[in-house]
């Protein structure tokens, strides 16, 4: 699942509250790069806890999990 911040805005395609907890945990330790946008992929182990697996730049291959409608509203909202 991925997760888009913008100014600390939190854009998914399903948030649940384990998955925004970890996501917040990240904008804290990164608040300091002064980082405009970055993506965080999280994925659930078999056990059901969630874990960070990357965390990038933005520039992702795809849209996994997101609507073409819903993902195609995010990159809206940036450009303005």
């Amino acid at each position: 699942m991925l997760h888009r911040l913008h100014e600390g805005k939190i854009f998914a395609p399903i948030i649940d509250d384990n998955k925004y907890c970890l996501v917040h945990q990240v904008v804290n330790k990164l608040d300091h790069k002064n980082l405009d946008f970055y993506s965080v992929d999280i994925a659930t182990k078999r056990n059901g806890n969630d874990i960070v697996i990357e965390i990038g730049d933005g520039q992702v291959s795809d849209y996994v999990g997101w609507s073409l409608q819903n993902f195609i509203k995010v990159l809206c909202y940036l450009a303005q």
